[in-house]
Protein backbone atom coordinates (compact mmCIF):
# COMPACT_ATOMS: atom_id res chain seq x y z
CA UNK A 1 0.00 0.00 0.00
CA UNK A 2 1.16 3.11 -0.99
CA UNK A 3 -1.01 5.46 0.39
CA UNK A 4 1.06 7.79 2.42
CA UNK A 5 4.24 6.97 0.54
CA UNK A 6 2.62 8.39 -2.93
CA UNK A 7 4.07 11.44 -4.37
CA UNK A 8 0.52 12.83 -4.55
CA UNK A 9 -0.31 12.20 -0.64
CA UNK A 10 3.30 13.45 0.04
CA UNK A 11 2.80 16.33 -1.68
CA UNK A 12 -0.77 16.99 -0.24
CA UNK A 13 0.57 16.44 2.91
CA UNK A 14 4.03 19.05 2.58
CA UNK A 15 1.39 21.64 1.28
CA UNK A 16 -1.02 21.15 4.11
CA UNK A 17 0.87 20.33 6.87
CA UNK A 18 4.50 21.00 5.94
CA UNK A 19 5.44 18.16 6.72
CA UNK A 20 8.84 16.92 4.77
CA UNK A 21 8.77 14.72 2.06
CA UNK A 22 10.71 11.27 1.40
CA UNK A 23 10.78 11.65 -2.05
CA UNK A 24 13.57 14.75 -3.67
CA UNK A 25 11.43 15.17 -6.32
CA UNK A 26 9.45 17.06 -4.01
CA UNK A 27 11.88 19.57 -2.45
CA UNK A 28 11.88 20.95 -6.13
CA UNK A 29 7.99 21.20 -6.44
CA UNK A 30 7.47 24.77 -7.15
CA UNK A 31 3.76 24.62 -5.41
CA UNK A 32 5.78 23.14 -2.67
CA UNK A 33 7.90 25.67 -2.63
CA UNK A 34 5.71 28.56 -2.73
CA UNK A 35 3.90 27.07 0.40
CA UNK A 36 6.95 26.42 2.49
CA UNK A 37 9.78 28.23 1.07
CA UNK A 38 12.37 26.70 3.49
CA UNK A 39 11.74 22.70 2.08
CA UNK A 40 13.97 23.78 -0.93
CA UNK A 41 16.86 24.55 1.58
CA UNK A 42 16.74 21.09 3.01
CA UNK A 43 17.10 19.70 -0.44
CA UNK A 44 21.24 19.49 -0.34
CA UNK A 45 21.08 18.22 3.19
CA UNK A 46 18.50 15.37 2.34
CA UNK A 47 20.59 14.13 -0.77
CA UNK A 48 24.25 14.73 0.84
CA UNK A 49 22.86 13.00 4.32
CA UNK A 50 24.82 10.18 6.25
CA UNK A 51 22.91 7.11 6.53
CA UNK A 52 22.02 6.01 10.38
CA UNK A 53 25.16 3.98 12.17
CA UNK A 54 22.76 1.63 11.90
CA UNK A 55 22.86 1.34 8.20
CA UNK A 56 26.53 1.00 7.86
CA UNK A 57 27.38 -1.11 10.98
CA UNK A 58 24.50 -4.04 10.42
CA UNK A 59 24.30 -6.58 13.16
CA UNK A 60 27.17 -4.79 15.16
CA UNK A 61 25.26 -1.64 16.05
CA UNK A 62 24.59 -2.48 19.70
CA UNK A 63 28.07 -3.14 20.08
CA UNK A 64 29.21 0.25 18.57
CA UNK A 65 26.53 2.15 20.34
CA UNK A 66 26.87 0.60 23.55
CA UNK A 67 31.29 1.48 22.85
CA UNK A 68 30.21 5.39 21.96
CA UNK A 69 28.14 5.31 24.81
CA UNK A 70 30.53 4.31 27.53
CA UNK A 71 33.00 6.35 25.87
CA UNK A 72 30.76 9.40 25.94
CA UNK A 73 30.45 8.99 30.10
CA UNK A 74 33.33 8.81 30.64
CA UNK A 75 34.12 12.07 29.45
CA UNK A 76 31.19 13.72 30.75
CA UNK A 77 30.36 11.38 33.79
CA UNK A 78 33.73 10.29 34.79
CA UNK A 79 36.35 13.17 33.89
CA UNK A 80 38.41 11.32 31.66
CA UNK A 81 40.56 13.03 28.64
CA UNK A 82 38.60 13.26 25.73
CA UNK A 83 41.74 12.80 23.38
CA UNK A 84 42.76 9.70 25.20
CA UNK A 85 38.86 8.42 25.47
CA UNK A 86 38.49 9.10 21.42
CA UNK A 87 42.04 7.46 20.64
CA UNK A 88 40.79 4.19 22.80
CA UNK A 89 37.52 4.31 21.24
CA UNK A 90 39.41 4.38 17.68
CA UNK A 91 41.01 0.99 18.72
CA UNK A 92 37.71 -0.33 19.78
CA UNK A 93 36.03 0.61 16.73
CA UNK A 94 38.12 -0.83 14.62
CA UNK A 95 38.40 -4.13 16.37
CA UNK A 96 34.92 -4.83 15.90
CA UNK A 97 34.82 -3.72 12.41
CA UNK A 98 37.31 -5.63 11.60
CA UNK A 99 40.04 -3.20 10.96
CA UNK A 100 37.88 -0.48 9.73
CA UNK A 101 36.13 -2.39 7.13
CA UNK A 102 32.30 -2.83 8.20
CA UNK A 103 31.24 -5.09 4.90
Amino acid sequence: MLYLTGKEEQKRRALIGSYNPTLRSLYKDPDILAANPFQGLLYDTFVNATPRPSTVTRGRYNQVSSEFWNTVYTVIGEGEDPAASLKSLDRKLRRISAHGSWQ
